[in-house]
């Protein structure tokens, strides 16, 4: 397990059949590999997996066609009169004057970082400190563990932001990542500490479920003349998160860098979210002496 935890390297999978030990050592070439073990799997579970996550996609999707009632029955078509319908190619060059604006561009820190914290979560922690270290039945049950404290956050915080406010839960959502990462760059998985693993999901859950109601919420508020751009910025930084997660993990790069990147991208994102803050404060303070 010394190579699990912050010292995982996904390049490690590929050349560990080539690793030549010391016979002083007293380990044989099956002990240096058990780590790798943890990552074989049936080919044919994995498309089971994949056909229930393709099954249910296609289930919301018709769930959502046939019983949600249409936003015309609310009045949108009202709410719409007078603004123009975007087409595609509208909508992209919205979405990219979207970016001039001075509040979009402290925001997007923010919403990369969104992309960041779950791509790091699904793609290295999940290898990094539980298959590597536990093995890949494991997975699941963390995922489990995940989702759950997640959901049940994202209700708890939906009541706690109307008393405390918004600054509060966001700065509570970053301090919450800073401790779990703090706790990865110094903990190294132990087979007797499976537990920590739960724990660590847990509080990550938390921490995305503030990122995932209030991001969006606070778009929901900042551009609610230009919702449709705004959004769309959402979901284009969102996934250049995503993107950057994946593809570091996919070319091999250790967890312990992207763990002290991801501490600055935080730092960084926090940054533009107070100054945020303060040009909205200083906007409603000018708008009342008027």
């Amino acid at each position: 397990m010394a190579r699990c935890g912050s010292a995982y390297c996904p390049a490690q999978l590929a050349v560990s059949s080539n690793i030549t030990l010391d016979p002083t050592s007293g380990l044989t070439e099956n002990m240096a590999d058990v780590e790798n073990n943890n990552f074989k799997t049936d080919i044919t579970k994995i498309y089971i997996i994949a056909g229930i996550y393709l099954a249910c996609s296609f289930s919301a999707a018709l769930i959502i066609a046939l019983f949600v009632d249409p936003l015309t029955r609310f009045g949108e078509d009202e709410r719409q009169e007078g603004r123009p319908t975007l087409s595609g190619k509208d909508l992209l060059v919205a979405t990219f004057r979207q970016m001039k604006k001075k509040k979009q561009i402290l925001i997007i820190p923010l919403t990369f970082w969104s992309g960041i914290e779950q791509g790091f979560f699904g793609a290295d922690f999940t290898a990094g400190f539980v298959t590597c270290a536990y093995g890949v039945h494991i997975v699941g049950r963390v995922l489990i563990v995940f989702g759950i404290c997640d959901a049940l956050a994202s209700i708890g915080f939906g009541f706690i932001i109307k008393k405390v406010g918004r600054v509060p839960i966001f700065i509570l959502g970053a301090c919450i990542n800073v401790l779990v990462i703090i706790i990865m760059l110094s903990w190294t998985p132990t087979s007797s500490a499976v537990g920590v693993v739960y724990l660590l999901a847990a509080l990550w859950g938390m921490a995305d479920a503030i990122w995932q109601t209030q991001i969006n919420a606070l778009y929901g508020v900042l551009f609610a003349s230009d919702e449709e751009a705004a959004f769309s910025n959402y979901r284009l930084w969102e996934s250049m998160g995503f993107l950057l997660a994946f593809i570091t993990q996919a070319s091999g790069v250790c967890v312990l860098p992207k763990l002290i990147l991801a501490i600055f991208l935080l730092a960084f994102a926090m940054v533009g979210y107070l100054l945020l803050e303060l040009m909205e404060r200083k906007e409603a303070r000018s708008s009342h002496t008027n």
